[in-house]
């Protein structure tokens, strides 16, 4: 056990440099390309589930759990 701890800086070194190499200069516009496929890909779910709703019926919201009752206070207080 003791091992992997003495392991941890060398191995989070070599994630850095493998990341650096996969990644290289352009990270900040990997980033913001992944970004903007994500809104995209949201976007398209939304209305797929739109979609869906309109065909199936919508979808049934369940009840909401109720809300326990207040304490009571034991007499005399």
């Amino acid at each position: 056990g003791m091992r992997m701890f003495e392991n941890i800086p060398e191995t989070g070194e070599k994630v850095i440099k493998f990341t650096r190499s996969i990644v290289g200069d352009n990270a900040p516009q990997a980033v913001q390309q992944e970004l903007e496929n994500l809104k995209a890909r949201s976007k398209t779910a939304r209305k797929i589930s739109g979609l869906l709703d309109g065909i199936l019926g919508g979808a049934s919201q369940p009840e909401p759990i109720p809300a326990p009752p207040p304490a009571k206070k034991p007499e005399g207080q």
